[in-house]
């Protein structure tokens, strides 16, 4: 199978654990065995849509696309994988977090806790 053009997403992920399924399902041809890469080749066949359709389980991922400059957040039907996310439109900031107590001090507006986040 022609590998996808992939370079400019990124996805994190919590938890997957459809892996040899989907590979095997779709005959994607993966370079690692990481679960986030099921993803990525989901999201190149179909979008974030198709993607969250056939994932199956308890998941959350962050899709982040930089050549269509948008960022995609998505959790399994239940919220067993919660993803909390806030955005605050006066600084540009998007914060995404599995649990809502990680934002406090965002939403606060605590600058300690924005620099970890800038943190290279």
């Amino acid at each position: 199978m022609k590998k996808s053009n992939i370079s400019s997403k990124t996805v994190f992920i919590f938890s997957f654990s459809l892996l040899q399924k989907l590979e095997e399902q779709f005959g994607f041809d993966t370079a690692t065995a990481c679960d986030g890469e099921v993803i990525i080749h989901l999201y190149a066949r179909g979008g974030a849509e198709y993607t969250a359709k056939h994932l199956d389980g308890v998941f959350a991922f962050i899709i982040l696309d930089t050549a269509e400059r948008r960022v995609y957040v998505g959790r399994d039907t239940f919220g067993v994988r919660p993803a909390f996310k806030s955005y605050i439109e006066e600084k540009g900031f998007l914060s995404v977090c599995s649990e809502a107590k990680g934002m406090n001090q965002i939403l606060r507006g605590k600058k300690s806790c924005a620099r970890v986040f800038f943190q290279a």
